[in-house]
């Protein structure tokens, strides 16, 4: 995957959240993502990009733990 070998010039929304949500599970601390533009820019879409993986990755791990 493109955005976890940071093959990219600028950051991925999905390395984003990815990194925050492992930071979050590593170090037992809330995180926040700011998703920021001009008009148009598209920061719903990515906003909506975002949590739509961390609810994946979230109910993946919900499950292991079970």
């Amino acid at each position: 995957m493109a955005y976890k070998e940071k093959i990219l010039d600028r950051p991925h929304v999905y390395y984003v959240a990815d990194t925050a949500y492992s930071a979050m599970m590593r170090d037992g601390l809330n995180r926040s993502i700011i998703i920021s533009g001009e008009g148009g820019s598209g920061k719903s879409v990515t906003a909506k990009l975002a949590i739509e993986y961390l609810v994946e990755v979230g109910s993946d791990n919900s499950e292991r733990a079970c």
